[in-house]
């Protein structure tokens, strides 16, 4: 007796690999010269964002950044001070079996710092990120619908209804998010980025044949320090609202779809940022002429507020060491390798035998 079985088909996907992975990156942060010696530690946050996921020779690499907030009491100072650092991180696993094809589903599932003073001008910072790895392959998924020939051979077919749910594929959008919003009593032109951290939610997803439609909400919540006298600081929160639409191959009103979005760094203006340093500067510094000249709309990706650190450290020093009443001009220009960034002053200069030690640490 052979029974000709009638079979439904579905190409779907399913998991063939699942993991939870721990990546741990430690560095030493050094205070800048323009801020004062720490006191002690009130407190230590951050913020991980995978931005790199890869199945490369049988082993899949995952790698983000860990953006390190550091929130201390200064010496002779009434007002908090921040440090932060990045920290690059990487993480491989072997799945121990051809994967080859497979979607990889990543996330980051949590992440901590420790810092540690070791002296009143370096802090240690541990930190450690917990991401969850998923990988689906392409797989067809049979069920049996009918016998053929049952008549022949009497045999009756006995079935049970029941309602499961199939992976049919995935997909990833890249959504940009630009907004502003009004913070309240904070004055926000020259006050300084402490902390942060973002909340990304989608609550409303609507499919369409082929697509996805999607709405959520952008929780932030962030901490500054105002400059009106330098002693006060203020925490903010906003919702900014996001929407898209992704394609959805196979999709249909029936069907379910689930939406995760996770935050990290895009293109940002050196232009529009370099600027804004500018503008505060000539607020805080009256001893000196500051002009801004720069090319347009000089896009690159980078972490925003290391980057104005940076331009801060600069402009400090420039400050410092320029005549009263002299000019300092931030220059931002567009080349061939990418973008560049200066500070012009007129000031005494670095002496030649210097120059080579510009940039050796805590050399002076």
């Amino acid at each position: 007796m052979e029974l000709e079985i009638k079979k439904g088909t579905f190409r779907g996907c399913v998991p063939v690999y699942s993991k939870t992975l721990t990546a741990e990156e430690s560095t030493d942060a050094v205070v800048p010269d323009s801020k004062p010696d720490i006191l002690r530690i009130a407190d230590a946050r951050c913020v991980a964002e995978l931005s790199g996921k890869e199945l490369r020779g049988g082993k899949v690499y995952l790698s983000g950044t860990v953006k390190c907030f550091v929130i201390y009491a200064p010496e002779g100072a009434s007002a908090p001070e921040s440090l932060g650092v990045s920290l690059p991180f990487s993480v491989a696993a072997d799945p121990g079996e051809d994967c080859r094809g497979a979607v990889i589903r990543a996330r980051v599932m949590g992440a901590s710092v420790l810092a540690r003073e070791q002296n009143p001008r370096r802090i240690n910072l541990r930190a450690t990120v917990r991401l969850g790895l998923e990988l689906w392959c392409s797989r067809e998924i049979s069920w049996c619908e009918d016998i053929a020939n049952a008549g022949e051979y009497f045999v009756e077919m006995l079935s049970e209804e029941l309602r499961t749910v199939a992976v049919g594929g995935f997909g990833e959008k890249m959504l940009s998010i630009s907004e502003s919003a009004e913070l309240g009593e904070v004055r926000v032109t020259g006050a300084e980025l402490m902390s942060w951290e973002l909340r990304p939610a989608v609550n409303d997803v609507k499919l369409i044949p082929g697509k996805a439609v999607f709405k959520g909400n952008l929780d932030v919540r962030a901490l500054l320090k105002t400059p009106s006298d330098g002693s006060a600081t203020a925490q903010i929160a906003l919702s900014v609202p996001f929407s898209g639409v992704t394609d959805c191959e196979g999709a249909d009103p029936d069907g379910e779809v689930g939406i995760f979005v996770r935050c990290f760094d895009s293109e940002l203006s050196l232009t529009e940022l370099i600027r804004e340093v500018c503008e505060e500067s000539a607020m805080i510094d009256a001893g000196h002429e500051w002009v801004f000249k720069g090319d347009t709309n000089v896009l690159l990706t980078a972490d925003s507020a290391m980057l104005k650190q940076c331009a801060r450290v600069l402009c400090e020093n420039a400050q410092k060491y320029a005549p009263s009443g002299s000019t300092i001009t931030l220059v931002v220009r567009r080349n061939a390798e990418g973008a560049q960034f200066s500070v012009q002053d007129e000031g005494i200069g670095i002496g030649a035998e210097d120059v080579a030690h510009v940039f050796d640490r805590f050399y002076r």
